[in-house]
This record gives structure tokens, sequence and C-alpha cells, in this order.
């Protein structure tokens, strides 16, 4: 079993070189010579399951020096060492570094033991129930994602489309954490589960709803905010998908997000009315005022950037993840089972797999290879 990582910070170098030899066997013990040293560590991306830290250093001191280390690795159990017995001080350094436990000096090794063990455990219990909600948290997702899949492949299709779209528009905007976005973007779509087959289909296929049919569409993204605001940590998700229609000219404050959202969108459904990509953007510039200027231009950079992609026919038994459908894949019947542009996933070959059983397939599928991933196809 791997040993728990514990990094001690103190001024004083030989105390350190003490505590590492004292407890060596048991953990895997490193020690800073200072807060700045102890900071520099930390942010070489090595990762602690405790830290302990003096109180009195020269320079930064141990309540700061916490506290610091509480915004780069929160999921980390924090000690506080001091002289001598101190409320106010210790007061702080619950309050600013959150500290797990404030001892007081000397503490006897048995002692010091026992409370890192808990400490240890403490961390443990933190990063446990915390990879356990990543992981609910994907599978929700996955299940969500796979209904809109086999309840409406077009709206699957068009929200993987928005989420590559989007992404890659994000990059061109120098934004580096695009993980709130891809959600957001895979997930924007799903209040459309509640739209008529018929009403999904002009959508898809580029002709005029309705006013009736206009106002429910307009009102799938509350329905897919409702639906996901029960699901734990998406509360950001939400308000994203929850302002993806909003005018970027009247609701300036929505989240960049919602704003790449909405021009991916609108992009992509001005394509599926038969326009190209010039066309479109002539369009959406008539209608500024609905688009961040900044992220209009960096879209229609991502839109006409040629893709690391070659297309390829291949038969159904060699489709892999990570593919993306380059044609609508329709039974014998006419019944479509997977649309242009979605990407291939597990449960789109393992529907693949069921509808052939009983149903006649084109020999060869017309799809899109990355091929940066797909060296050897």
């Amino acid at each position: 079993m791997e040993k728990a990582r514990i990094l001690f910070v103190d001024d004083e170098i030989n105390l350190l070189k003490s505590v590492k030899a004292m407890f060596r066997k048991q953990y895997s013990v490193d020690i800073a010579e200072g807060s700045e040293k102890g900071l520099e560590m930390i942010q070489n991306e090595k990762k602690y399951a405790v830290i302990i830290s003096d109180l009195k250093m020269p320079g930064m001191d141990g309540i700061e020096f916490l506290h610091r280390v509480q915004k780069i690795t929160p999921d980390t159990t924090r000690i506080m060492l001091t002289g001598h017995a101190d409320v106010e001080a210790a007061t702080l350094a619950v309050n600013r570094g959150h500290v797990f436990r404030f001892l007081t000096k000397p503490v006897q090794a048995d002692e010091m033991r026992r409370i890192l063990d808990a400490a240890i455990k403490q961390y443990s219990l933190v990063t446990s129930e915390k990879e356990l909600l990543r992981g609910t948290l994907k599978g929700c997702i996955r299940v969500l994602t796979d209904v809109l899949s086999v309840v409406s492949p077009e709206t699957f299709s068009l929200s993987q489309r928005i989420k590559r779209l989007a992404v890659k528009t994000a990059e061109r905007l120098g934004i580096r954490n695009t993980n709130q976005l891809e959600l957001a973007a895979m997930l924007s779509q799903l209040g459309c589960i509640s739209l008529s087959e018929a009403t999904l289909h002009k959508i898809h296929s580029g002709k005029n709803l309705t006013e009736s049919e206009q106002n429910e569409f307009a009102a799938h993204p509350s329905i897919s905010a409702k639906l996901l605001s029960n699901i734990p940590r998406l509360d950001q998700v939400v308000e994203i998908i929850s302002k993806q229609n909003q005018c970027a000219d009247e609701f300036p404050d929505m989240p960049i997000e919602s704003k790449i959202i909405k021009a991916c969108l609108d992009f992509e459904t001005l394509i599926g009315r038969g326009m190209n990509s010039s066309e479109a953007f002539f369009e959406m510039k008539k209608n500024i005022k609905w688009y961040d200027n900044n992220i209009l231009e960096s879209l229609e950079n991502a839109a006409t950037i040629e893709d690391h992609y070659e297309q390829k026919m291949l038969p159904v038994s060699d489709l892999k993840p990570g593919m993306i459908m380059n044609q609508n894949l329709n039974t014998s019947t006419g019944v479509l089972v997977i649309a242009k542009g979605q990407e291939i996933g597990e449960a789109v070959l393992a529907r693949l797999n069921n509808v052939a059983r009983n149903n006649k397939l084109p020999d060869q599928i017309n799809v899109l290879i990355n091929k940066k991933i797909f060296k050897n196809e």
C-alpha cells in the first residue's frame, strides 16, 4: 500500500530533519524550510494528504501560508503548530486556513502519529466522496445523453456538433477550462425530448414553425435546466443552459459559455437550412446585437479552419468510438438510426448491433476519422 504523502513546514531545519527521520517509516515525508519553499513544493504539482505548518515563521506566517494552501489544494488536511497557546491565532487559523487541528508544541511522537492518522483518514474521506460524486455525475450525464440519442438522434447529433464547435471557439478565445462549456453544450438540447416528433422533424429539416411550435421550442432551455437542477454540482451548467437563448446586447453579464453556445447553435441552425458557412455568418452579422463580436470572430475562425478529419467508408464492424457519422443512417424502412454529425460512442455501437440483427443496413458507412487519433485506419 502506498504511503500517505505529508509535508512539514517550519523555519527550523534541524527540527524538520528530526521529524522526517521519526515518521519516514509510516509516511512519505517531505520537509520545507519556510512557507515560500512550502508553496513552491505544492505548486510543483505534488499532492499531499496532510500539511503541517508552524505558526511563527519569517516573512509569511503559518496562518497566511495555510490560507494559500487551502486555495491551491483544498482537499489537503491542514494542521497548525505553535510554540504557545494563542486563542486569537487559533481562531485566525481556523477561519482563514480552515485547519483540521491546532496543536501546541511540544507534541509527543505517539500523539502526533494519532493526529496524522486522523488527518489522513479525513483526507481519504473527502477525496473518496468527491470521486464518488464525480463518477455519479458522469454516469448521470451519460444516461441523459444516451436517452437523447435514442429519443432523437438528430437532436443528439446537433448537441455534439455544438459541443465540438463551442470547444474550438473557446480555445481560440484563450479559454483553457472548457469542462462546464462541454457539459452545457452536450446537455443544451435535452429539453427537446418534450417536443413532438413532428416538431423536431421540422426543426432539423429547416422548415418554418407555427407560433405554437415556436413557443414550445423556445421553452426547451428552461426544461433542460429544470431536469438538471436536481443533479448535484451542476449549478453552473444549469445557469449556462437556461441563458443560452439570451441576447448578448441585452444581457451583457450572461455567462460567456451561454454566449458561445448561442452563437454555435444559431450557426448550426442556419447550416441546417442549407446555407454555407459564409452565408450563415453573413446572416448572423446582420443581427450582431445577439452575439459577442469576439465570440463571433472566433467561431468563424473555428468553423472555417480545416479540421484533422478525413472521410472513410467502413463496414459497421470497423466503426469505433470517436468516429463521426458523415451521413444519416436509416434502416431499410426509413427509420433514422444515427444522424449525420453524431459522434459514435459505446451506446451508438450497441444500438447499431441491435438494429443490424433485424434490419438491413448499408454495407459501408460514411464516417469522418480524426487522423491524430486513428492513425492506422
